[in-house]
């Protein structure tokens, strides 16, 4: 019997979808270690022992340092990012993916070569600082583009190929502004509150 929500400690995980509500340092903490929280997703193993990985948002900060990490495990990773980076334990790969086109054709991409994708990591965002009457309608809609839609097109994309395959990862990086809102970052705190609410429905659909 599958179980809607489980902590799972092992260095044997397979088949899980991962959905991240909260802390950054968190997913760190687990890839780190090869600790899963989330809801089984299917119970058959992947086809293969090297694991295809693909992160979002892979030119700095956590994405790099998470497809870093993913490559020095073993993992065959692709770095998705708007500029290349050089990096000899992942493969980067420029896509912004705003762009419906460049980021489906970039993931087909991968697909035709790897045969699989077992590992999607959503960390591409943005955020921006002011107050709520000054950042305009413009601003408010490119967060929620990145943030929200662009991780939710990422899903869709993988979904089909990691049924097909017998299983699969996503984490889907969110922010503590989703459970505490900041002042002057309306906008960010509320595109994360929908990863989140995204993230648990999208956990109890393919559980």
């Amino acid at each position: 019997m599958i179980k809607n929500v489980y902590i799972y400690f092992s260095k044997n995980v397979y088949t899980d979808i991962f959905a991240l509500a909260s802390s950054t340092l968190f997913l760190l903490f687990c890839l780190d270690r090869d600790l899963t929280f989330g809801v089984k997703f299917c119970h058959n193993k992947f086809m293969t022992n090297t694991k295809v990985a693909v992160v979002t948002g892979a030119s700095s900060g956590i994405g790099f340092a998470v497809a870093n990490l993913l490559g020095q495990n073993g993992y065959k990773v692709y770095g998705l990012s708007r500029r290349e980076v050089k990096n000899q334990n992942f493969e980067s790969l420029i896509c912004d993916i705003t762009d419906q086109e460049m980021a489906k054709s970039t993931l087909d991409m991968i697909l035709q070569k790897e045969g699989k994708i077992d590992v999607l990591i959503n960390n591409a965002g943005r955020g921006m600082s002011g107050a709520f009457e000054s950042i305009g309608l413009q601003n408010r809609r490119a967060e929620f583009e990145l943030n929200y839609f662009a991780l939710t097109n990422m899903c869709e994309y993988v979904l089909p190929s990691m049924r097909q395959n017998g299983g699969g990862r996503i984490v889907n990086i969110s922010s503590l502004a989703a459970v505490f809102p900041i002042p002057y970052q309306s906008g960010y705190s509320a595109s994360k509150f929908a990863v989140n609410g995204f993230s648990m429905a999208l956990r109890n659909e393919v559980k």
